[in-house]
């Protein structure tokens, strides 16, 4: 009779523990797997930023659409400026039409309220990633022109000089011809206007009712600091209700007339 080896009999126990050791780790890859895929990205953007890299390396695409939603509007809408630089790198569209009307890109949101510590970062990635500076909400309204509009958030110098950087249209105008300019001084933002006049504004572009930037200063009770900015860049200073007086009666000289109406013909003389 052979002699047992207890070395094989060792062998044998060892091999059967590493079979059963791999089969373990291949099922519980396959239920992370699972777990992943049915957490999908837009979830992980909010709450799992470690997350990403892993889901997209197991195929998951990073510009998916869930109820018109892209994983980086969560992530941007949300604040997380982990998830957003993550998704970036991983190749998300920052220009995507987010179907809002009030914010329809990622950049319009960003600059939205940016009142958080990490929305100039986020506004920042965004842009180096080609999101459109130039990008319009259904006001005709730049993100440059409603930062203006809202501009007493202490970053809002900072995001402008990026988007200015970025090649925003400092003179775009809004469907009521209003300019991020004109904002800035009927705000009563000094430095943003002068930022604004270093950056190409034209301090006589007129508005839909007719006034230049500087006709807003009866707005803001920081008269004074505008009227010298707008002098250092060599603008004019005052308020002039004559040119707008004159402007709107060349608009109206100008406006083309509306097609004469043809009355009915009369019925009751057909019998």
């Amino acid at each position: 009779m052979k002699k047992f080896d207890p070395l094989v009999f060792i062998a044998f126990f060892v091999s059967l523990a590493i079979l059963a050791g791999f089969a373990g780790w291949q099922y519980q890859r396959q239920q992370h797997f699972k777990y992943l895929k049915s957490l999908g990205l837009h979830a992980a953007a909010v709450h799992y930023p470690e997350l990403i890299p892993e889901m997209v390396a197991i195929g998951l695409d990073v510009n998916h659409l869930d109820g018109g939603r892209t994983p980086l509007m969560n992530a941007v809408d949300f604040h997380k400026l982990e998830s957003v630089e993550s998704l970036l790198h991983f190749g998300a569209d920052p220009n995507i039409n987010t179907g809002n009307s009030i914010n329809p890109s990622v950049l319009l949101s960003a600059t939205f309220i940016p009142n958080r510590p990490e929305d100039p970062q986020i506004i920042k990635l965004l842009l180096k990633a080609g999101a459109d500076p130039n990008a319009r909400d259904s006001n005709n309204r730049t993100a440059l022109i409603r930062l203006a509009l809202n501009s007493h958030f202490l970053s809002a110098l900072s995001i402008a000089e990026d988007l200015i950087a970025a090649g925003v249209d400092v003179n775009a105008e809004g469907t009521d011809g209003m300019t991020a300019l004109q904002y800035s001084v009927s705000t009563g933002n000094a430095a943003l206007a002068d930022l604004l006049l270093k950056s190409g504004a034209d301090p006589e572009q007129r508005n839909r009712q007719g006034f230049r930037a500087i006709d807003q200063i009866n707005s803001t009770s920081k008269a004074e600091a505008i009227q010298k900015v707008f002098a250092r860049h060599g603008a004019d200073t005052e308020r002039r209700p004559d040119l707008i007086k004159k402007y709107r009666e060349e608009l109206e000289k100008h406006k083309p007339e509306e097609p004469a109406t043809i009355p009915p013909a009369d019925s009751s003389n057909d019998n």
